[in-house]
C-alpha cells in the first residue's frame, strides 16, 4: 500500500474560526472515502494556522518538516499568502478549498477550488442596494481578504467611500469583527438601515447574533446546499457524522483533498486549472425581528 502524508492547514482550534469544525469534518470524511475506495495509506498531517500570516507561516515549516507531499487548506488568505512561498520553494503543490483573495493564484502550484474575490465581488455588488444621493459606506479589518474585497468593490463603483454618515453600508471582515461593527450600528449610528457582510459571517449563528442590530443585515457568501448526487451524499454522511449540514466550503475542501491525491497519485493526469471557478453564491437577508430570516 502506497503511503502518502498530506497537510491540512487551517484554523483548527475550537472558537478561532467559524469553519473550523468544517474543515476537519470535511478533510476527514474525503481521507476517508478516499482510503475506503483506493490503495493509499493516507495519513494527515495536522497544522494550525491561527487564521493570521504568523501562524500560515509556522504551519508551513511544520508541514515541510513533516515531509508532505502536498497541502489542503489555509482558510484565511492572510495565512495562505505568508505560507505560499515556503511550499513553493520545495515543490509543494497547495490546494485551497476556501481563501479567496484573487492573487493567490497568480503563484505557480497554487490551486483554488472555491471562487475568487473577482467575481465573488461582481456578484455580491448586485445585491448592494443604491440609495438615492449618497454613496455607500464601505469598511473593513483590514486582513488580506478583506483588503482584496474592499479594493474590488471599489474598482466597480466609486459610489463606495468609506463613509460613516450613509444609511447603507458594507462591511468586509471576520466574524468577530463584523458583530462588532454591527453592534456599533446599533449604539452609535441608528441612521444605518442597510448593513451588508461577507461570506465571513455566512455561519448558522449569523441569525441569532445579527438580527435586530440593523433593521437590514445582508450576508453574501457561498451555496451550502448540495448540487450534484455526490454532494448529497456527502451532505448526508456530515448529518449522520455530527448531525449538523455542512458548513461553508465543505464540499470545496473535500474536492480539494481529492484534487491533491488525484495529483500527487497520478501524474500524468495533472490537468488541474488554476481557478475551478465554481460560481457557488448564496445570501441570506436578516430583518428586523427574530425568525425573519431569509435565504437566496
Amino acid at each position: 500500500m502506497n503511503r502518502l502524508r498530506l497537510g491540512i492547514a487551517g484554523a483548527l482550534a475550537p472558537g478561532r474560526s467559524v469553519h473550523s469544525a468544517t474543515l476537519r469534518r470535511a478533510a476527514c470524511l474525503a481521507i476517508a472515502r478516499l482510503q475506503a475506495a483506493t490503495a493509499i495509506d493516507l495519513v494527515p498531517v495536522w497544522a494550525d494556522d491561527e487564521a493570521t500570516a504568523a501562524g500560515g507561516s509556522r504551519a508551513a515549516r511544520q508541514l515541510l518538516d513533516a515531509g508532505v507531499a502536498a497541502v489542503v487548506g489555509h482558510y484565511a488568505s492572510s495565512a495562505a499568502l505568508a505560507a505560499i512561498e515556503s511550499y513553493g520553494k520545495h515543490g509543494i503543490p497547495l490546494f485551497l478549498p476556501a481563501a479567496t483573495a484573487a492573487a493567490l493564484t497568480e503563484r505557480p502550484g497554487v490551486f483554488r477550488l472555491c471562487d475568487n474575490d473577482e467575481d465573488y465581488c461582481r456578484w455580491f455588488d448586485r445585491l448592494v442596494e443604491r440609495p438615492a444621493g449618497q454613496d455607500i459606506g464601505l469598511f473593513c479589518d483590514g486582513s488580506v481578504h478583506a483588503t482584496s474585497v474592499t479594493n474590488q468593490l471599489r474598482g466597480l463603483s466609486q459610489q463606495y467611500v468609506p463613509d460613516r454618515r450613509s444609511t447603507h453600508c458594507v462591511y468586509i471582515g471576520s466574524y468577530a469583527n463584523s458583530l462588532e461593527f454591527a453592534r456599533g450600528c446599533r449604539a452609535f449610528r441608528p441612521e444605518v438601515s442597510h448593513l451588508y457582510l461577507c461570506d465571513d459571517v455566512m455561519a448558522p449563528s449569523a441569525q441569532r447574533d445579527f438580527t435586530g442590530l440593523v433593521p437590514q443585515v445582508v450576508i453574501g457568501g457561498f451555496d451550502v446546499l448540495p448540487r450534484t448526487p455526490d454532494e448529497q451524499a456527502l451532505a448526508a454522511a456530515c448529518r449522520a457524522l455530527w448531525q449538523e449540514e455542512p458548513g461553508s466550503y465543505f464540499f470545496e475542501t473535500v474536492a480539494a483533498v481529492e484534487a491533491a491525491v488525484h495529483w500527487c497519485t497520478k501524474p500524468a493526469e495533472r490537468e488541474l486549472a488554476r481557478e475551478a471557478r465554481p460560481l457557488r453564491f448564496a445570501r441570506i437577508t436578516l430583518g428586523h425581528a427574530p425568525g425573519q430570516g431569509q435565504a437566496a
